[in-house]
C-alpha cells in the first residue's frame, strides 16, 4: 500500500510527466501506460506475497503461476492486440498480473490463515517499523548514529570438514 500514492500520481500526471521527459511526440503513450498501471501495482504486490511464500519453504508455487500466466498473456495478446494494438497489449498484462495476484493472495491466505486486511492494511506497529527504517539503515553498525568503519578485512575461513560427502 505504500506505493499506491506513487501510481495514483504517476496515473493523474501521466501526460505531463511523458511531455517532460520525453516530449509531446510521446503523449500517445499515457493511454496504455494508464491501462497497465493496475497490473503494474498488482505485480509489485505479489513479488512481495511470492518471496513470502517462498521463504516459508514453498518456492515453487511463486515460480510455477508463471506457466498460465504465460498462456493466459498469449491468448490476451493474441484477441486484444489486432483490435487495441498496444492498448491491448497492455489490457492483457493488467489481466495477467491480476491473475497472478489473485493467485497468490489466495495461496497465502490458504498457507497462513491470514484475513485479507491482515495482509494489506498495514497495522500501527507496521507503519511505525517503516518510519523507523531511515534512522535504523542511516545508524546500522554504530551506537552514536555515525556511519560505521568498513569492516577490516579478515582472513577467509576454510571450509567446514565435518559435512558428508556428495553422493
Amino acid at each position: 500500500l505504500i506505493f499506491l500514492p506513487v501510481f495514483l500520481l504517476i496515473a493523474l500526471f501521466a501526460r505531463p510527466i511523458i511531455t517532460l521527459l520525453f516530449g509531446a511526440e510521446f503523449l500517445p503513450s499515457a493511454e496504455p501506460l494508464m491501462i497497465f498501471l493496475p497490473g503494474a501495482y498488482l505485480l509489485g504486490l505479489q513479488v512481495i506475497m511470492a518471496g513470502d511464500i517462498a521463504g516459508r519453504g514453498y518456492p515453487w508455487p511463486a515460480a510455477l503461476v508463471w506457466i498460465p500466466v504465460l498462456a493466459l498473456s498469449v491468448i490476451g495478446y493474441y484477441l486484444l492486440i489486432p483490435n487495441w494494438g498496444i492498448n491491448g497489449a497492455a489490457l492483457s498484462l493488467s489481466i495477467a498480473f491480476g491473475a497472478i495476484f489473485l493467485f497468490m493472495t489466495c495461496y497465502l491466505r490458504k498457507l497462513t490463515g491470514y484475513t485479507l486486511s491482515e495482509m494489506f492494511i498495514p497495522r500501527r506497529e507496521d507503519i511505525r517499523t517503516i518510519l523507523a527504517l531511515p534512522k535504523a539503515i542511516l545508524s546500522r553498525g554504530s551506537s552514536d548514529g555515525s556511519a560505521a568503519p568498513p569492516p577490516a578485512e579478515k582472513e577467509t575461513p576454510s571450509a567446514p570438514t565435518n559435512l558428508p560427502p556428495l553422493d
